[in-house]
């Protein structure tokens, strides 16, 4: 086991606001290439939120808690998992689905809020947040750039 010093992300989001389009750049690739790895080894994390992406004082992740973890070579999964604001449509339709798939779907929003300071989609209850969530429909905030407002589009 590892101890990282620099805490994990949402609490960097918390104390010093949303991330610079270069640092959120630089940490997700970071996070890509260790979801990368995981993928090409079968485990789909399933629970990827800010709070489960530990840095430390270089802006060096490491992806934590793979308590929903599973091996995602075979059968599609059916596990209701994840968190809410980072859950993928497939998992609020109660379909089965690829686990890899929806850890890229969580990959995105993690994204959005890193660079945005929020999540995308944000419901009063869990019912209103399911809706959002199934609609897509979200706004780009106008503090992105114009290359990072098309990346979300």
């Amino acid at each position: 086991m590892e101890h990282v010093r620099g805490g994990d992300i949402r609490e960097h989001l918390e104390t010093e606001g949303r991330l610079t389009e270069r640092e959120a750049r630089a940490a997700f690739r970071q996070l890509v290439s260790a979801h990368q790895y995981c993928h090409h080894r079968g485990i789909a994390h399933q629970d990827l939120k800010p709070a489960n992406i530990l840095i430390d004082a270089n802006m060096t992740i490491k992806l934590a808690d793979f308590g929903f973890g599973k091996e995602a070579k075979g059968p599609k999964l059916s596990t209701f998992c994840s968190t809410i604001y980072y859950m993928a449509p497939e998992i609020l339709k109660n379909q089965d689905y690829n686990g890899c798939k929806v850890d890229v779907w969580s990959l995105g929003v993690t994204l959005y809020k890193k660079m945005t300071g929020k999540v995308p989609f944000r419901g009063a209850n869990f019912v209103r947040q399911r809706e959002k969530i199934l609609a897509g429909n979200f706004e780009v905030p106008h503090v992105l750039s114009r290359q990072s407002k098309g990346f979300f589009k």
